[in-house]
């Protein structure tokens, strides 16, 4: 009898034993599958963390490329605007130039209407006078003329600049050979001030080279314009050297 209690006592904590086992089994494969989906969720996270950085990083890009398509745009508007301005301007000088004309045109046939009927023998000093005047009409038109018409191709010559200028902001080129010096820098911004402006065909959203001691340091792309100075922003892909005051710039 004793030896049957001992045999079921046996049995029972060898089963007790591998129900323990059993238990610690199912616990450690219950924390590798929680340790699992806590890396899970942590590649998950990380994963959507870069989506979302790469998103901010494209929408300020395209933000950015925004902003300067709108200054390019304003740029081109406002040279539009001037050309009209000018345009107008012409108009009336070429009206202006009209009138003078036909003014002067009309005095001098006064002047020969008087000429023609002078009796023979008589000088046209008699009618002094008269003469006089239309001869001094005839120099204040001419001279009003000759104003005229150098007004009048000074308005044309700005025209075709400010013509030239827009279509070349709105081809992203510049005339070959421009050249400029950086007058200001700002490096926690990177950007530079260069002594050139639209006055002598700089557009916005065109690289320029950066040079020194005739050496190529970098390159830096207009932002934008004002008559004679220019922002550019330094392009990092090209900075060879740190850009200091007085290097030149060219295109």
């Amino acid at each position: 009898m004793l030896r049957i209690l001992m045999v079921i006592a046996i049995l029972a904590g060898g089963a007790a034993f591998f129900g323990a086992m059993k238990l610690q089994g199912k616990r450690k494969a219950a924390e590798d599958d929680a340790a699992v989906k806590a890396q899970t969720i942590v590649t998950v996270t990380g994963e959507r963390d870069k989506e979302k950085m790469a998103k901010e990083t494209a929408e300020s890009e395209r933000d950015e490329k925004g902003k300067k398509l709108d200054m390019a745009n304003q740029d081109i508007k406002q040279k539009d605007g001037e050309i009209s301005t000018h345009k107008s301007k012409i108009g009336e000088l070429e009206n202006k130039v009209t009138q003078t004309t036909s003014e002067l045109t009309e005095s001098q046939a006064q002047m020969k209407r008087i000429q023609d009927v002078l009796p023979p023998g008589i000088p046209a000093e008699q009618i002094g006078e008269e003469i006089k005047k239309l001869n001094d009409s005839f120099a204040t038109l001419d001279a009003e003329k000759q104003v005229l018409g150098k007004e009048l191709q000074k308005k044309q010559d700005e025209i075709k600049r400010l013509e030239d200028q827009a279509r070349m902001s709105r081809e992203g080129v510049m005339a070959p050979g421009l050249t400029g010096r950086i007058v200001a820098v700002n490096a926690d911004w990177n950007f530079v001030v260069i002594d050139i402006g639209s006055k002598q065909g700089v557009v916005p959203n065109v690289p320029m080279m950066v040079h020194r001691d005739g050496r190529l340091i970098g390159k830096v792309k207009i932002t934008t314009t004002d008559a004679i100075v220019s922002v550019a922003d330094v392009m990092p892909e090209w900075k060879q050297e740190e850009i200091l005051l007085g290097d030149m710039v060219s295109y």
